[in-house]
């Protein structure tokens, strides 16, 4: 198969929390928005947009893309002309795969693609996943292996400092896809949703709106759950760090599972899932992943456990 001028862009270029979650009454299946709302993380770029990587037409939201089709990242619907901008401080640039709401943790990230840092900016770059030839520290490792499994991910461009340890501010372009995984790796699919940037900063010593906030007795892990309203919002972030206690870097899991609406009991039968993993610090998950491919009331339990 003969490349195009897209596809070969580039030579150029301990103690556990639950938070009971009662949506009743929401459509849930059909409460996609234009755009997912994430934290406002001072990371973030912006969102960038897929275009095929053979033509350069645009793939709409949803569209369904295989794992190993040409895919270009623009930085607008059919922009072929401007660059995803480099911020003042960038060293180097990657593509990457990770875990939705760690996007600015480059060692959550599941694989990632070194390039060639073109400024101001990349132009037409090459995000297809099938490309993304170096293995990262995250769970599960390497581009196969993360197509075998599937599940929610961010795809995306990142610009770093401090020899690729660190997202440069404003650095982060990415979009939520939900990957259906393929034990043939180049046989998996994936769609895709752009994201904005608008949600609440991750801070887990501020009070939310609404939602509820607690704190391990030891010290050791906090959360601040903090959601959306109406019945077009997403469920929330859900933002996990250190509680207080100096010195502390206790690793937690946000566990997820949904039951038929409020009321004791309510996740028993479902199968719990991992929504996120990390240690330390302070880390915004997304929680809408949790949402279930379900419509009336439901109850989603969110567990945050440390150690």
């Amino acid at each position: 198969m003969s490349r195009s001028r897209f596809a070969g862009r580039r030579a150029l270029a301990g103690a556990a929390a639950a938070v009971m979650l009662a949506a009743a009454g929401l459509a849930l299946a059909g409460a996609a928005s234009a755009a997912d709302v994430i934290p406002a993380d001072p990371a973030v770029g912006g969102t960038l947009f897929l275009a095929n990587g053979n033509d350069g037409t645009d793939y709409p939201s949803g569209a369904t893309i295989g794992w190993n089709d040409p895919v270009i990242a623009l930085p607008a619907p059919g922009d072929q002309t401007n660059r995803l901008v480099a911020p003042p401080g960038t060293e180097s640039v990657v593509t990457f795969v990770g875990p939705q709401g760690r996007e600015s943790d480059p060692t959550s990230w599941n694989a990632t693609a070194p390039w060639e840092l073109t400024p101001p900016g990349q132009w037409l770059a090459d995000v297809t996943p099938y490309h993304l030839i170096s293995p990262g520290t995250g769970n599960p490792s390497g581009t196969n292996a993360t197509a075998a499994v599937g599940g929610d991910y961010s795809l995306g461009l990142a610009y770093l400092q401090d020899g690729g340890r660190h997202v440069v501010p404003g650095g982060l372009y990415f979009v939520h896809i939900h990957l259906t995984g393929n034990a043939v790796p180049d046989q998996a699919t994936y769609t895709w949703q752009p994201v904005q940037a608008t949600g609440p900063a991750a801070d887990p010593s501020s009070s939310p709106t609404s939602g509820a906030a607690t704190t391990n007795p030891t010290g050791l892990l906090s959360f601040v759950a903090a959601l959306g309203s109406g019945p077009s919002a997403p469920l929330g972030t859900l933002t996990v760090g250190d509680g207080g206690t100096s010195g502390s870097a206790s690793s937690w899991t946000v566990t997820v599972s949904t039951g038929p609406g409020p009321g004791p009991g309510s996740g028993a039968g479902a199968e719990a899932r991992t929504l996120a993993t990390g240690s330390g610090g302070s880390t915004a998950v997304d929680t809408a992943p949790a949402i279930p491919a379900t419509s009336g009331a439901a109850t989603i339990t969110l567990t945050v456990v440390s150690g």
